[in-house]
């Protein structure tokens, strides 16, 4: 029984990875929804295990994925606040009647 039952929460793993991976081939800063198992799962069953670590390694690749875009996220913004300067070093330009 115990196997059947992991078997079920890595197919719920696996489906919450594939939605996530939707949502930032959309969106590449779309909020995503952390997959949370069910309590009192018990131990892992030796037979499921090697799925499980394939699923690990795709969820650590979305991870990467995700710190890479908010990495270029940082990267923009400081640009952006480096072009933008300080607001009392931009010159004003009055007009004056002469």
């Amino acid at each position: 029984m115990s196997a059947e039952r992991w078997r079920q929460v890595l197919d719920d793993f696996e489906a919450c990875l594939v939605e996530q991976e939707c949502l930032l081939d959309e969106d590449p800063y779309a909020e995503l929804v952390a997959f949370t198992p069910p309590a009192g799962l018990g131990p892992m069953p030796l037979e499921v295990s090697e799925r499980a670590g394939q699923l690990l390694l795709r969820a650590g690749q979305l991870g990467d994925r995700v710190a890479g875009q908010l990495a270029g996220a940082g990267r923009q913004l400081a640009l952006a606040n480096r072009m933008a300067g300080d607001p009392g070093d931009r010159p004003a330009y009055l007009d004056q009647m002469v």
